[in-house]
């Protein structure tokens, strides 16, 4: 309230999971004051309804968790193959951590900051008598064992990388929250052409096209398309 009041515009916010939960269903992510109000008694709404068992459902079955998955469900098969009630502690709470910032915690691109995140979500479940010390020591020590990611393929959005790249570029470029860029009805307009993009990745899928890698080190290389 002091920053938003100081600088003259809405720059920042704070929500429950249940106004989260009510923005990304019925609102738009527009920083204004009547929003705010709109999700504030939107939420009271909600939970006049529901407990909050079912709102953190609704709530982990709305949301992002990077590499095309939307909704738990999806996560766990993106993620580790699995459907939700198959999961270990270990991989719930790496999911859990996930939602903070899915483009920079994927533990495929960086493992050490997911394991890490896992572990603070974990060390909260014991601080709050959600898991005993001994699930705790195994889930800490667990190795984060992902889903091949040639085997999510059918499931998985396209051009991952490219989008997540386009997500830290809007954010960082226009100061929006991932979730803003998610869910606010934004049209980005990009560079992909996906004719050109399917048709460069026929050729890379020719192995025979490229000499073999070392053995320390995978042969890389780039492709320039030129409209003469």
């Amino acid at each position: 309230l002091y920053t938003n009041l100081t600088s003259g515009e809405t720059r920042q916010g704070a929500s429950t999971i249940t106004q989260q939960l009510a923005k990304n269903v019925f609102l738009s992510q527009e920083r204004t004051w009547s929003r705010k109000w709109n999700e504030v008694l939107l939420a009271k709404k909600i939970e006049e309804n529901y407990n909050k068992s079912d709102i953190l459902e609704m709530y982990v079955n709305q949301i992002y968790y990077g590499e095309g998955a939307w909704g738990i469900k999806h996560a766990a098969e993106t993620y580790f193959g699995k459907s939700p009630p198959e999961l270990t502690v270990s991989e719930s709470a790496l999911l859990a951590g996930l939602v903070k910032a899915p483009s920079a915690l994927t533990p495929y691109k960086k493992p050490d900051q997911a394991k890490a995140r896992r572990n603070v979500v974990l060390q909260l479940m014991k601080d709050q008598g959600r898991i005993t010390e001994e699930v705790y020591s195994q889930a800490v020590k667990e190795a984060i064992i992902l889903r091949n990611p040639a085997s999510k393929q059918d499931t998985a959005l396209k051009y991952p990388y490219y989008v997540d790249q386009i997500i830290r570029e809007a954010s960082a470029k226009y100061g929006l929250t991932e979730n803003e860029i998610l869910h606010g009805g934004l049209r980005i307009y990009t560079t992909l052409d996906a004719r050109m993009q399917q048709a460069a990745e026929q050729v890379y899928a020719q192995e025979e096209l490229f000499p073999p890698s070392a053995a320390d080190q995978l042969i890389q290389s780039g492709a320039v398309l030129v409209d003469p």
